[in-house]
């Protein structure tokens, strides 16, 4: 789903290789950089780590409309290559949030802790589900174009126990297990940005010897080669319209039945899914919507 647009709705996954100017990969990495990952190659130098690493942030910038902008930081001067994926996804809502029902609302960051957030409120259609087994409420809400967004609530106290379990096959049982309900829906406006530092996962993993001297990437290069930094940044935010961008307000007509209210005043965690094939393009966990 490379650059893949609609009026609604922007989804850009891509990757990109900063090459130093005096090292050379193999003829074939390159090519198959581009080949399988439509990844595109360029040269920095990287005896200048200031000047390579804003090289780097720009061609990041271009590619996630300015919202990932200071990915890099701290470069070493010994880099030979910095590889980049990146994703950006804007979407709107299918069915908007009205704007005049927002109002501050308390949000259970933990049994002891409350914060005032700006809660939306709408009224409607939504796929749910309650996994009563899982302690766990689900509720699907969808964007224009083919992706939704999907909010998975646990019970009070149960976050780490839904945390420890979950899994793609849960997901997959929760989309295959959602009707369709009138529902009135508190969702709070919210916006994550979070970086990470992916060295100790990978290698909590299993991925060790790529970070030692005993690194194996012959197939990229003659040139011995170990890795030395893996970061990641993701930003997403959450308003009444979708994911930024401008609305107007649908009413949907419910008769002589009562919505069942779903509150998401507590910590939840929160998925992009993209609608045919199910693939995830994003996750994450809301603890305290009230912190940027």
């Amino acid at each position: 789903m490379h650059g893949h647009t609609q009026e609604s709705q922007q989804l850009d996954v891509g990757n990109g290789v900063a090459v130093h100017s005096g090292f050379n990969p193999l003829e074939k990495f390159l090519k198959d950089v581009k080949h399988y990952y439509s990844g595109e190659v360029f040269d920095v130098d990287f005896t200048k780590p200031a000047e390579a690493a804003a090289e780097i942030n720009t061609f990041i910038a271009n590619k996630t409309q300015n919202k990932i902008k200071d990915m890099i930081k701290d470069l070493d001067p010994d880099t030979a290559m910095v590889l980049i994926n990146y994703v950006y996804f804007k979407g709107q809502w299918e069915k908007p949030f009205n704007l005049d029902f927002t109002h501050k609302a308390d949000f259970h960051v933990d049994a002891a802790t409350k914060v005032q957030v700006d809660m939306m409120r709408r009224t409607g259609y939504y796929n749910i589900y309650r996994d009563v087994d899982n302690h766990t409420s689900v509720i699907m809400l969808p964007y224009k174009g083919n992706t939704s967004m999907m909010i998975v609530l646990p019970e009070e106290g149960k976050m780490n126990e839904v945390e420890g379990y979950i899994n793609k096959d849960y997901i997959r049982h929760w989309r295959d297990s959602l009707h369709r309900r009138y529902v009135r829906l508190f969702l709070p406006k919210f916006s994550i940005s979070t970086d990470a530092s992916l060295e100790n996962r990978l290698k909590e993993m299993g991925i060790i010897n790529a970070f030692t001297d005993n690194a194996d990437f012959s197939g990229m290069s003659e040139v011995k080669l170990k890795v030395s930094k893996v970061s990641h940044k993701a930003v997403l935010r959450v308003t009444e319209v979708g994911t930024e961008a401008a609305a107007t307000s649908i009413v949907e007509a419910a008769f002589f039945s009562m919505p069942q209210t779903i509150g998401i005043d507590r910590p939840f965690l929160v998925f992009i899914l993209e609608r045919t094939t199910g693939s995830i393009l994003f996750m994450g966990k809301i603890i305290n919507p009230a912190a940027v």
